[in-house]
């Protein structure tokens, strides 16, 4: 389940006409009594010069069969590293409403508020600022 899961990451990523490349950085599924966990890490180099970092760590309990999404890191930044935006659920600024899930936007210190994002969620935002860039 976690492996199609990784796998549909990759297929629906690399489907953007946006995206140069994409390499895997690192891959693991591990097993104990109670939970698969999927660890991953990717880099995609875009169109524009600018990269996509990614991390997630998706977890499936045994018992019950849910997947859960305990950890997760989408940083994008231009080609000169400034900071596009970056959505993760680091468990740092508690005086955030939707805590521990925010976004920096443009700069570290500019913190926002965001509701909790998969890979697939982040590809269709990126895509719609794509899109705006080129329909201005």
């Amino acid at each position: 389940m976690l492996k199609t899961y990784f796998d549909t990451v990759i297929r629906s990523l690399s489907s953007y006409n946006w995206v140069k490349s994409v390499d895997t950085i690192r891959y693991g599924i591990a097993e104990n009594d109670q939970k698969y966990v999927l660890l991953y890490r990717l880099r995609a180099v875009l169109s524009d010069g600018s990269q996509l970092e990614m991390m997630e760590r998706v977890v499936n309990t045994k018992t019950t069969g849910n997947i859960l999404m305990t950890k997760y890191s989408f940083h994008w930044q231009k080609a000169n590293h400034n900071l596009i935006k970056r959505w993760d659920n680091a468990p740092h600024h508690s005086e955030i409403a939707t805590y521990p899930h925010h976004i920096h936007v443009g700069r570290e210190e500019n913190v926002m508020a965001n509701f909790p994002v998969m890979a697939t969620d982040v590809f269709l935002l990126i895509d719609r600022e794509f899109y705006e860039q080129n329909t201005d």
